[in-house]
């Protein structure tokens, strides 16, 4: 069996959902819970161009963090399953979720952010 797709670079991607809502023809098996907040974690440190995970407090760093949490909880996880695989506490995991809210609800505001956001949905 072929390993997983999410591991590959995202240039490479094997098809449009890319293993994130269940997985993909070479899997053969939906994702775990666990691997679809790696996938997610991993596809936005590519993106930014490092780790997400670092304690950096940029503001760069922080809106990563925050959207990739945002996207989990719009799929369904807790606020402290997404606290415990980004190395937060619950409470601030909420109020990304609300930064990121803010931000789609004002766009004009936060330009250099929503093309992150429309980069990262893109891919997950």
């Amino acid at each position: 069996m072929v390993d997983c797709i999410w591991r590959v670079d995202i240039a490479d991607r094997h098809c449009e959902y890319c293993s994130f809502f269940g997985g993909c023809e070479r899997r053969e098996a939906p994702l775990e819970r666990s691997e679809r907040i790696a996938y997610c974690i991993d596809t936005m440190s590519r993106i930014v161009g490092h780790d997400i995970l670092s304690r950096r407090r940029f503001r760069g760093d922080v809106w990563a963090r925050n959207m990739v949490a945002y996207r989990l909880h719009q799929t369904g996880y807790s606020l402290n399953e997404i606290g415990y695989a980004l190395g937060l506490h619950h409470s601030t995991v909420l109020h990304g979720c609300e930064q990121v809210e803010r931000m789609l609800d004002a766009p004009k505001f936060y330009q250099e952010e929503i093309r992150l956001w429309k980069k990262f949905r893109e891919f997950a």
